[in-house]
Parts: structure tokens; C-alpha cells; sequence
């Protein structure tokens, strides 16, 4: 037996209480689909293990298998994802593309586990598959790419970003990347205009995501961020909010730079306005949402309404989610400005 196969025997003894829950493959697949499109991800992988159990095609057990790597990656479990996308990659019958695709699991896992060495040699060997797609090649050499900025190494990144530009068969999507991962790298190496230069390419680049446009325009508020060139970088961020298509946590990215932005420049009403967006946003993060609340409280400060600074600055005592350094920071600035008030009366 597998050491995959055992997993899903004891998986599936633990969580059902008996050997076979379903009559099967369809049915204990189709009920994991639906538990892992409510987030409900360990017990999605349960039905998935089952599902491998009740596979009679090559095809069944590779997607048993592959959605198990899913939801194991979801909940940040790297060794069990990679042993379960190395298996699916393993599975006798299936194409190559299928083949290719778990192959590159293994090495986004690894990355994302900070193991940048067994992620550049598992990328390595997609392009070794046969007849593998020129899209999976271009998917493995931005994985590289990623693994080598991740490692400081800005120039052989760069190296592997320009690999995927000649590539003679790729997606725009991938283009767009490419441009992205150079971008990063001359930022790194302190190169501003030609980090912005090469970022701009992406939002050039036809038919790139959306989402790699918006992406983009907040690289490039980040740079003139650095230079110090803030109503350029107030208005690269305005074009995400303004985006109609722009993803929440890009809008979120955004309004949070705006917010510093406008403190920075003293127009502490509008940054306080911008920060009470971001609070009153559905998806936004308890951390940042934080930030927001400190922010406004800082305003208040410089604006001298120090009751209101104060107010500001107990939510955040008051939050069940702040975290320990923002309460640190929420009650330094509460002591600063009690001070500032016994100076003024």
C-alpha cells in the first residue's frame, strides 16, 4: 500500500467512523467539492482520500489526489501537499499536462515553505516531462524566477524572468509576470526608473489579467513612495480604487497608501476619510483595519482635536483583535497626547 493510500485509509477511519462513507468515487468526490467550496477543507480532504480509494481510472485518482494537494496547501500543511501532488504526478495513465501540473505543486510548495532549493529542482524537471506544455515550462520558470528573488539573487531572477519572454508560445498573463518579477528586482537593486520602466510593460502587455494591471500600478506607488514622490504615487493608487474590476484586498493596498499618503502631506481630514473607508470595508483584515484606526488617531493629534485622538486611540486598547505591538503603539501615542493637552491648558 501507498503511504498516499494509507493516509487516506486512516483519514478516513478517523473522520467517518466506518471504512466507506460513500458507494463511490462520485459521489464521495462530488461531497468533497462542495465541502471544499465552504472552506471546510479537512473534511473535503477526507472524502478526496475516499474518493482515491473508490478510483477506477487513472484520470479519478489523480483529481482525488490533486484536490487532497489542494486543500493540504490551503491550510499551509507543505510536507502533506507535496507528498500528495508528487503521488498524483506519479499516477500511471495520465496526460501530460496533468503530469506537469502536480509536478508544479511540488514546486510551489516547496517555495512556499521557504525551501528555495528543493523548489528550483522540482520546477526543474517539468520541462524534462514529455510532451509538456510550453505554458507549464513558462509556469516552472516563473516559479524559478520567484525562488531566486526570494534568495536575493536579482540578476539570475531576472535571467529566468527574460527566459519566459522568448518563450514563442506563452500567455499574456505569464508576460505580465515576467515584467512584474523584473520590476521587483531593479526596485530591489534601488534602479527606480527602470524598475518602473519594466512595470509598465505589464500594463502595456495586451490582454493581461486585471488584476496584474492593478497589481502593477501599486508596484509603481510603492517605488515613487520611496523616491519620495507622493502625488505621483497618490495617483497610481487612486487609478486601483477607481478600477472597477480591482480585487478587495488591491482596493485595500491602495486606500492604505492613499491614507499615509495624505497624513504625510497634511491633509489630515482626507486621510482621516480614506482610513474610515478602509475600516468600513467587509473584507478588510482586523490588522489593517487597525492601522486605520491609529491613523485616524494620529490625525486628530496634529489637528489638535485631542479628545478625538484619544477616542481614537482607546478602540484600538479596546479591540479584541489588535494585536500586542498596535496596543503598544495605541498607548504610546494616548500618553503623547494627554501630555500635549496638560501643555495646553
Amino acid at each position: 500500500m501507498s503511504k498516499t493510500l494509507m493516509i487516506a485509509a486512516v483519514a478516513i477511519f478517523l473522520g467517518a467512523g466506518q471504512l466507506f462513507a460513500f458507494e463511490s468515487y462520485r459521489e464521495a468526490f462530488d461531497h468533497g467539492r462542495k465541502l471544499e467550496a465552504s472552506q471546510q477543507y479537512p473534511e473535503a480532504q477526507k472524502d478526496y482520500a475516499e474518493a482515491f480509494i473508490l478510483a477506477k481510472t487513472a484520470d479519478e485518482k489523480y483529481e482525488a489526489l490533486f484536490r487532497q494537494g489542494e486543500c493540504f496547501e490551503i491550510n499551509r500543511k507543505w510536507p502533506d501537499a507535496i507528498n500528495v501532488f508528487r503521488e498524483a504526478a506519479a499516477v500511471e495513465g495520465i496526460s501530460s499536462d496533468r503530469k506537469s501540473g502536480a509536478q508544479l505543486r511540488v514546486g510551489r510548495c516547496n517555495a512556499r515553505d521557504g525551501k528555495y532549493d528543493l523548489a528550483l529542482i522540482e520546477y526543474e524537471a517539468v520541462p524534462a516531462i514529455e510532451n509538456v506544455s510550453p505554458y507549464h515550462v513558462a509556469d516552472a520558470l516563473i516559479g524559478q524566477a520567484n525562488c531566486y528573488r526570494a534568495r536575493k539573487q536579482y540578476d539570475k531572477s531576472s535571467q529566468t524572468a527574460d527566459k519566459v519572454l522568448a518563450l514563442k508560445e506563452v500567455y499574456p498573463n505569464q508576460i505580465g509576470t515576467a515584467h512584474l518579477i523584473k520590476g521587483y528586482n531593479l526596485q530591489n537593486a534601488k534602479k527606480y526608473s527602470e524598475a518602473i520602466a519594466e512595470i509598465k510593460k505589464t500594463i502595456d502587455t495586451p490582454d493581461v489579467f486585471s488584476s496584474q494591471i492593478t497589481q502593477a500600478h501599486l508596484v509603481i506607488a510603492n517605488i515613487l513612495m520611496r523616491q519620495k514622490k507622493y502625488s505621483q504615487a497618490q495617483k497610481e493608487a487612486q487609478i486601483v480604487i477607481d478600477a472597477p474590476d480591482a480585487s478587495s484586498r488591491h482596493v485595500l493596498n491602495a486606500r492604505d497608501k492613499v491614507a499615509y499618503i495624505q497624513r504625510l502631506r497634511k491633509k489630515y481630514n482626507e486621510s482621516i476619510k480614506t482610513s474610515e473607508a478602509i475600516i468600513g470595508m467587509k473584507n478588510a483584515p482586523a490588522y489593517q483595519q487597525t492601522n486605520a484606526q491609529l491613523n485616524i488617531g494620529i490625525c486628530w493629534f496634529y489637528l489638535q482635536e485631542y479628545p478625538n485622538a484619544v477616542d481614537s486611540f482607546q478602540k484600538v486598547l479596546d479591540s479584541k483583535t489588535a494585536q500586542a505591538r498596535q496596543k503598544k503603539n495605541a498607548q504610546a501615542w494616548i500618553s503623547r497626547t494627554r501630555q500635549r493637552m496638560d501643555q495646553t491648558k
